[in-house]
């Protein structure tokens, strides 16, 4: 049974940009960038890896600013 690689990604999410940084299991190689597009439009840049991606993103009420909280995403 082959083992199938899976695509982690942690995303900061902002109004008009989000910062990712995805490891490549191929590889092990970290790659961030920097994606100019609303935050509902982060799913189509998840859906376009290929294989099982797990993502988790940040997200600071402006309340409360010393809070952070970590979401799970996951898009097979």
């Amino acid at each position: 049974m082959a083992i199938k690689a899976m695509t982690l990604v942690g995303l900061d999410v902002h109004a008009r940009q989000t910062h990712a940084a995805v490891l490549v299991p191929e590889t092990g190689e970290v790659r961030v960038s920097g994606l100019q597009m609303a935050p509902v439009e982060v799913v189509s840049f998840l859906e376009g890896f290929d294989g099982v991606v797990r993502a988790v993103y940040v997200s600071r009420a402006d309340f409360d600013r010393h809070r952070v909280w970590w979401f799970p995403l996951f898009i097979d």
